[in-house]
């Protein structure tokens, strides 16, 4: 076998590995940041972010679920600050049992009456507030269901981008590894040894390694995209738009803002949060209830009145009709036992409720400043990725394949360099990934909940 033809082969070894070592370069050179911008996939044979998260709004029926909750709720304030429906009372008294006649005695009459209750002290008002309050807090409830979705829909396809570009990459480097055993192959024909067979069989060894890997990743794919199903429908088993790079949705902080804060800083970028705000409306909710039961204090009035008419009696003579109003109320007289027993208890229940709400403070807090410094240090990790690991990765694997080229150089040093780059690049992908995910759970905790229309991880969902 003349040498010129595996030195040929090596030429286009050579061109393969710097076709892929441009596409890794562009796939490393992403930024971080917290505010991501709106990017427009118009191709339909791929899904992107923005159709994800627009496919997982309209399909989600938590959404709608929230919805139809507040829509209740705001009805059932209505209701519960209206006074209760007054009674009817019909009644015929006094009838004589010998005769039932109505003229026969002088206190037979049919009568109607009318009763109204109304409830203790200020209870309606306070019931009214109370659901309103819970009204508002399911409007909050309602808002972050939308940014969990929008959550939930980007880590998930972020895992599919993530085994997706991981495939892609072992596939390109099969051909390269197809190609060394093609040189291999040629070397060992065009010479005797049993080193030369050794160089064949290594290559063949490190292709079904590669099938292997292949397979796992498949599987992984396969159960990424299946959890990206579950939010997006059929949509999910498209393939993930890779035209545009991640840096594109999920821009770096350039100015390094949000590693300078401190612990009140970040406080205040999720206090506004609508998960943290609908806590807080129903911890007002649980206040409110203190204050009805402390009604109980208050005595409950009912007022009634009765209009009585007396027929003629035996001899024709008229007899006036009757009129009665009355009054009546209870008196909370034993309060130890029941009274007091239920403030104290709404009071340690509204308290309980601050208590949560301080400890579900303290964890959005570690979240935040754990994501924020995942994010940092997944992008220091990429700038040494681009800057020394990737280009040294591939310089090396050059180098051995040019020694081997030139009978200087050991086969197996050139298949390590190789499988080196590769797991690097396998490598970077994993870390833009985490470093997207991260970038997600600051955007999803520091969702503010008085621009609705801003919320989530792009500024428009398109469709």
């Amino acid at each position: 076998m003349p040498t010129c033809l595996y030195r040929a082969l090596a030429a286009c070894l050579l061109l393969l590995s710097a076709s892929a070592k441009a596409g890794m370069e562009s796939l490393t050179s992403e930024d971080i940041s917290v505010q991501p911008i709106h990017v427009t996939s118009i191709d339909s044979s791929t899904l992107s972010l923005e159709r994800a998260i627009a496919l997982g709004l309209e399909s989600d029926p938590g959404v709608r679920g929230a919805s139809l909750r507040l829509h209740a709720l705001n009805n059932e304030a209505v209701a519960r600050g209206s006074l209760p429906d007054p009674r009817v009372s019909l009644m015929a008294g006094n009838l004589p049992v010998d005769s039932w006649s109505l003229d026969q005695e002088p206190m037979t009459q049919l009568s109607v009456g009318v009763q109204q209750a109304f409830p203790r002290g200020d209870t309606l008002r306070l019931k009214q507030l109370q659901t309103e309050q819970r009204a508002k807090a399911q409007e909050w409830a309602r808002q972050d269901r939308i940014a969990r979705v929008k959550h939930a829909v980007s880590i998930a396809w972020l895992q599919v981008y993530r085994w997706q570009r991981s495939r892609r990459l072992l596939l390109d480097d099969r051909v390269l590894f197809d190609q060394l055993r093609d040189i291999a192959s040629a070397r060992y024909r065009s010479t005797t040894g049993e080193a030369r067979q050794q160089d064949v069989l290594r290559a063949e060894l490190e292709l079904s390694r590669i099938d292997e890997r292949l397979t796992a990743l498949n599987g992984k794919l396969s159960m990424a995209r299946a959890a990206l199903v579950e939010w997006v429908g059929t949509s999910g088993f498209l393939p993930v738009t890779e035209e545009v790079g991640l840096q594109e949705m999920f821009p770096s902080d350039r100015d390094g803002g949000l590693a300078t804060l401190g612990s009140t800083e970040l406080h205040a970028l999720i206090v506004d949060h609508p998960h943290l705000l609908a806590v807080q409306q129903h911890i007002s909710a649980s206040d409110t209830e203190v204050d009805i039961v402390q009604q109980g204090y208050q005595p409950a009035w009912s007022v009634e009145a009765r209009y009585g008419y007396r027929a003629d009696d035996a001899f024709g003579n008229e007899r006036a009709d009757l009129f009665s109003v009355a009054l009546s109320f209870d008196v909370p007289m034993f309060t130890a036992s029941r009274q007091d027993r239920s403030v104290s208890a709404e009071l340690a229940r509204a308290e309980a409720a601050r208590t949560d709400y301080q400890l579900l403070l303290r964890q959005w807090l570690r979240r935040l400043s754990s994501a924020r410094d995942d994010s940092i240090q997944s992008d220091q990790r990429l700038q040494l990725y681009r800057e020394t690991l990737l280009p040294q990765a591939a310089f090396v694997a050059e180098a051995a394949l040019n020694a081997y080229d030139n009978d200087d150089g050991d086969f197996v040093e050139v298949v390590r360099a190789r499988i080196t780059q590769l797991d690097l690049r396998i490598q970077a992908i994993e870390l833009i990934v985490n470093r997207a995910a991260a970038i997600a759970e600051v955007q999803y905790l520091t969702t503010n909940a008085d621009s609705p229309a801003a919320n989530g991880l792009v500024t428009e969902v398109s469709s």
